[in-house]
């Protein structure tokens, strides 16, 4: 009883470290201009939506995507519509993380 325990606690283990890589086409276009946003932070994490902007912005980077020099900044509170027409794109890239 013991090892069976033992042998399925591994596999579990073993199952739950794996990785998935999407290899498949995205519907993103590499020759399209984007504008990464900060995302919306209802973390307690402090500046995690900031944090996932850059990391997201330096993985489409070395991709080869093109993107509209950063210019937002960390702030408090929502953007005004200015603000956000300063990032020009053809897509702008805005997410949520709770």
């Amino acid at each position: 009883m013991g090892r069976l325990f033992t042998l399925i606690l591994f596999v579990f283990l073993m199952v739950s470290c794996t990785k998935v890589i999407n290899q498949g086409v995205s519907g993103y276009s590499k020759g399209e201009l984007y504008g990464v946003l900060p995302f919306e932070n209802y973390t307690e994490t402090p500046y995690a939506g900031y944090r996932v902007a850059s990391i997201l912005e330096g993985v489409l980077g070395s991709k080869g995507y093109r993107l509209v020099q950063r210019t937002w900044e960390a702030k408090e509170g929502d953007y005004t519509k200015e603000e956000l027409e300063k990032i020009k794109g053809d897509c702008s890239i805005y997410s949520t993380m709770l």
